[in-house]
């Protein structure tokens, strides 16, 4: 995860968007990632 843009809680549910390039270690083009959780901890 390179770049978190935005963490939003609805219904109960964290969620995380990020950009990513995840083909080498320098930038690239970017692609969107979204993560979930309902707890930050599980």
């Amino acid at each position: 995860m390179n770049d978190p843009n935005a963490m939003v809680y609805y219904k109960g549910i964290y969620h995380l968007f990020f950009q990513y390039y995840c083909s080498d270690i320098v930038w690239g083009p970017m692609h969107w990632g979204h993560a979930v959780n309902t707890d930050l901890i599980h």
